[in-house]
């Protein structure tokens, strides 16, 4: 059993969360935990909207605007299953998400999803799977490349889900880089298979992570 802590910032948010994590087996991790997030209505955070089935492209967003300062929450389940064989990692993890937002409209646009959530209260799922060639080298430094598929659906309806197919490099230093304890870095360059919105367009996206404390 492990607890702990997480602080995200974002050009869109600042999340501070608490999780528990229990790992029956080597290979098999649960973690559970809450997640409040302050946005900051920049990258059209918190844009309400009246339905759901409207286009979310970058130049519809732009052209509409309000967006807006607000809170949510996020409370989550994340099942993750993690195989090894020699350099190759395989790993699929899943996420249940239950979203609530303080944002006026029905709908509400969520930047680190790229989907629409109800304000009152919205189901969201999604799953990723990795498989990936790891080269450990002589210093320590893990470096990975490799494939990634994600697929995401709110309130368990086909309208908005998100389906991308791309590739995942890490790179987890062994030495700490000055104030950052265990950094880890992933960039992600995927193309939308399914997207009522993106659809055939890319998504790239990089972190920058690091260990703040675990009990």
């Amino acid at each position: 059993m492990a607890l702990g802590s997480s602080a995200i910032v974002s050009p869109s948010s600042a999340r501070l969360g608490v999780w528990a994590q229990y790992a029956p087996l080597s290979i098999a991790v649960l973690r559970a935990g809450v997640e409040p997030a302050q946005y900051f209505g920049t990258f059209d955070s918190l844009m309400t909207f009246d339905r759901q089935d409207v286009p979310l492209d970058n130049a519809t967003r732009r052209d509409r605007g309000g967006a807006s300062a607000g809170r949510a929450l996020r409370l989550y389940v994340t099942p993750t299953l993690r195989l090894r064989a020699g350099r190759v990692v395989a790993q699929v993890s899943g996420d249940i998400d239950r979203w609530f937002s303080s944002a006026g409209g029905t709908w509400f646009y969520e930047p680190t999803r790229d989907t629409l959530l109800r304000s009152s209260g919205s189901l969201l799922t999604a799953t990723r799977a990795v498989v990936m060639y790891e080269h450990a080298t002589a210093g320590g430094t893990r470096v990975g490349l490799g494939g990634l598929h994600t697929f995401q659906q709110v309130d368990r309806r086909r309208l908005n889900e998100i389906q991308r197919f791309g590739l995942i490099g890490t790179l987890q230093p062994e030495r700490p880089w000055r104030f950052l304890k265990r950094p880890a870095v992933n960039l992600i360059v995927a193309r939308s298979l399914e997207d009522p919105s993106k659809d055939g367009e890319y998504f790239a996206a990089l972190t920058v992570a690091t260990t703040l404390r675990r009990r």
